[in-house]
């Protein structure tokens, strides 16, 4: 009696006899497949090789490279835009201030400069009214120089600016550039 062996095909092409097993996948192939099945491989170590290569280039590299860097430049250009606009607003509130102020000083010294020409004209004074007039020219200026109805305030609750810090989560540098190296290192094993 003739024992009947069932031809083991290729995985592939499903036709030819499989001649070899690939250890890593447990498939058979053909010769021809099972060659072009190396190849394969070998461009796949290729590919993992490059990307190895162009991280360890990174990692070399200089931080100003690294993406968190462009980051924070964007949040710097957005931060110096957000005060411009902020200044711009604040200058012409200031300016309608100052408009209003001076309006009302000019108004003042007005009444001023007539009651002096009125007083002089009379030569109605005497040591009382030089000081009222002097300590009201004195005001006035103060007024004018630094406005009591004025101030600059920083608005803390309702900043449309927010700062920025790095945070790292999980392990730490040292931790992580140990992680790295290990990796390298078994990759250079394999890579050799």
């Amino acid at each position: 009696m003739a024992s009947s062996t069932a031809a083991i095909l290729c995985i592939t092409c499903n036709k030819k006899v499989s001649v070899a097993t690939c250890d890593g996948c447990q498939k058979r192939y053909c010769r021809p497949h099972f060659n072009e099945h190396h190849q394969e491989l070998v461009q796949w170590m290729e590919n993992i090789t490059q990307d190895r290569n162009k991280l360890k280039e990174e990692i070399d590299g200089d931080c100003n490279d690294h993406p968190l860097m462009s980051q924070i430049d964007q949040w710097e250009e957005k931060a110096i835009e957000t005060i411009r606009t902020v200044a711009k607003q604040a200058r012409a509130e200031i300016k309608q201030c100052v408009r209003k102020n001076k309006d009302t000083l000019e108004k003042k010294v007005e009444d001023l400069t007539e009651e002096l020409k009125r007083r002089r004209e009379d030569d109605d004074y005497a040591e009382k009214e030089l000081e009222r007039w002097e300590k009201q020219l004195k005001d006035l200026r103060d007024n004018f120089e630094k406005p009591s109805s004025m101030k600059l305030e920083e608005d803390r609750q309702n900043s449309p600016l927010y700062m920025i810090k790095v945070k790292q989560q999980g392990m730490s540098i040292s931790e992580i550039s140990d992680k790295i190296l290990s990796i390298m290192i078994e990759s250079e094993c394999i890579i050799t």
